[in-house]
């Protein structure tokens, strides 16, 4: 089960309690493209997913998945992608840039949690509000292409299976993830 609420604060503070009066169903989740899927307890996770990805028409190549999370990896993409995710939470936050700590990837790509719990907010630009999922193992997202996101450290260790169809692009964050390309297609396929 999905815990997820609506916020108005800054995207990323790890001090907001995932409980909240204001609940985000599913559905809200789908509206904005993001789409979720709870694998069944006692599935391999990893190799449901992947059999879900190849319907898709993921490619599932070693250079189209990598495995993330705040840990040591032998892989580059992800040693950049850590070093970029907490040289920005270092950052202080700042009410007049309501984008901090936030990034977008260009492409779309699946999402499964192996292990630990991670928390994601993602801006809702409908309600002009952020959304905070506790995604805990054997969930299954699929997040937009262009869709602003905020991962964060938490004092729990998280594993997550990322699978692009195509070759994963760097992370692009703040100021400049608002004006991206992709980010404007994102909305403009929201209606906006």
């Amino acid at each position: 089960m999905i815990r997820a609420f609506h916020h108005n604060n800054i995207p990323g503070d790890p001090s907001l309690s995932v409980d909240s009066l204001r609940s985000a169903p599913v559905e809200e989740f789908a509206a904005l493209g993001y789409h979720v899927r709870q694998l069944a307890e006692g599935e391999d996770y990893e190799e449901e997913a992947k059999k879900l990805a190849q319907r898709l028409g993921y490619p599932l190549t070693e250079d189209s998945k990598i495995v993330w999370g705040f840990k040591p990896s032998a892989n580059p993409l992800v040693q950049e992608w850590t070093g970029e995710l907490l040289s920005k939470e270092s950052l202080q936050p700042n009410a007049d840039a309501p984008t901090a700590k936030c990034l977008i990837h260009v492409l779309d790509f699946l999402a499964l949690v192996l292990s630990g719990t991670a928390l994601l907010d993602f801006e809702d630009p409908l309600s002009k509000s952020w959304i905070r999922a506790e995604l805990s193992p054997g969930m299954l997202w699929h997040v937009p292409g262009g869709s602003l996101l905020s991962f964060f450290k938490t004092s729990e260790s998280y594993e997550v299976l990322m699978l692009f169809k195509g070759a994963p692009s760097s992370l692009i964050w703040d100021k400049a993830a608002e004006s991206h390309p992709a980010r404007q297609e994102y909305l403009k396929g929201l209606g906006l």
